[in-house]
This record gives structure tokens, sequence and C-alpha cells, in this order.
């Protein structure tokens, strides 16, 4: 009896763990932030998650769908994007304002309908 029971704590023990390891995993996969962006290369008005990481979060990751109306007769479009961007080093001045002096990024970009 007590191998029983010592084998239910091990196993319920190795079973609380695992969910605490899925968790942490699936909290990764909450953005950081939404984007909003108009006027841009992504349709009049775009919006989208974007997931930062790497250390000091100088990765990030967005994923965008932007919308642009028809004009003269022409149909209205949806536009998908998926943008990577590199930023070397952020400068912070007194914990209020921030400037970015490099940002590098590749962007991927499609367009639905004709």
């Amino acid at each position: 009896m007590k191998r029983l029971s010592f084998s239910l704590i091990i196993i319920l023990t190795t079973f609380s763990l695992k969910i605490q390891a899925q968790n942490k995993f699936i909290s990764k996969l909450y953005p950081n932030e939404i984007t909003v962006q108009y006027a841009g290369n992504i349709g009049l008005v775009s919006a989208g998650p974007t997931w930062n990481y790497a250390k000091n979060e100088c990765l990030s990751t967005t994923l965008m769908l932007g919308y642009v109306p028809g004009y003269l007769g022409n149909k209205s479009t949806v536009c998908l994007s998926l943008s990577k961007i590199y930023t070397p080093w952020h400068i912070t001045w007194k914990n209020k304002m921030g400037f970015e002096p490099l940002t590098v990024g590749v962007m991927v970009s499609s367009i639905f309908g004709k």
C-alpha cells in the first residue's frame, strides 16, 4: 500500500509539473502588444498582434491584416503581412521617452482578391 501511494504522489507531481510547463509555453504565445497602422504599406488601415522576444526584446514579429477601400469603381481588398524586425539598441531618456536609432526588418505581404 505504501508503494502504491508513493507511486501516486510521484505521478501527480509529474503531472502538475507538465501542466506548469504547458502554461509557460502557452503564455509565450500571447502577443506583447497590438499594432495599429494608418496609411502604411499594408493598406489604409491595418492592425495585428506583435510578439517581442530574444534578449532585451530586440526581435519582434508582427502579423497584420489591412484593408484597402475601393477607389474609382475598384473593389476593396484585404492585405495580410508578416514582418520580422531587429532593433539592436534602444535609448531611453528619463524613463519616459525612447529612441531606436536603427531598425532592420523583412516583410512578406499578400493581397487577397483581384
